[in-house]
């Protein structure tokens, strides 16, 4: 099953304007105009981001600044709330004969 994406905002930024992504710890930057430089905490390497150009965030804290006048999206990813495929599994269990099955996942 794929991820599922939120837009979380759209930020516009000037330029040398920086924005630290607390919280968006699993997401993704977007450029849509302008340019960033892109950091994470205990990365090797930046980035530099250009109109069109998007990348995975995987630490919160991760440091944007904008090349200029800039606009990106954040979105958060996820996956899918497990609530919404447990009971189908519970089923297929039962009309398989495996046993209980939890009412729960853990």
């Amino acid at each position: 099953m794929a991820p599922i994406s939120e837009i979380v905002r759209t930020v516009h930024l000037e330029h040398d304007q920086m924005l630290i992504l607390e919280d968006l710890r699993t997401g993704r930057v977007r450029v849509l105009h302008g340019g960033v430089w892109l950091t994470e905490p205990g990365e090797t390497r930046d980035h530099f981001l250009q109109p069109g150009d998007a990348l995975p965030v995987r630490s919160a804290g991760a440091l944007v600044q904008a090349q200029g006048p800039t606009q990106v999206e954040l979105t958060r990813l996820g996956r899918r709330p497990r609530a919404a495929w447990w009971p189908r599994l519970r089923a297929l269990a039962a009309r398989w004969h495996l046993g209980p099955v939890p009412d729960t996942c853990a």
